[in-house]
């Protein structure tokens, strides 16, 4: 060992590095299709309309006045809020898909031997 504790090689005093662990194979997501895409997004908006209907006319029979109106919007209230958690669910999916598909990339690159180094170790032997 030298005096700042790296190890190095023998007789050179250059320091060397610790192997690094071997990478774990991630495998590739499917592509989402233009379909699978849509019939998320018209299940969204059919998850809202019911929503809404179902708060609208049932849940408001028998009020008048003032009570259809504030039961009416809060029905409204609801069914955005279902169109909104699930988009926000949606977008929580595309991100983790975006991170995985990043990782999967740069694990990949760091198995793929770069063409310097191959060419190095050929003109140096």
């Amino acid at each position: 060992m030298t005096d700042d504790d790296t190890p190095s090689q023998p007789g050179t005093g250059v320091p060397t590095t610790p192997p690094s662990p071997p990478a774990v194979a991630r495998p590739r997501l499917r592509e989402l299709s233009p379909r699978t895409m849509w019939l998320t997004a018209v299940v969204i908006a059919v998850l809202t309309a019911a929503a809404v209907v179902v708060l609208w006319w049932p849940a408001t029979a028998g009020l008048n006045g003032a009570e259809v109106v504030s039961a009416r919007l809060d029905a409204l209230k609801v069914g955005l809020s279902v169109a909104v958690g699930s988009g926000g669910v949606v977008a929580l999916y595309l991100s983790w898909r975006r991170q995985h598909s990043t990782e999967a990339d740069l694990d990949n690159r760091e198995r793929a031997p770069s063409p310097t180094r191959s060419t190095t170790r050929l003109s140096g032997g």
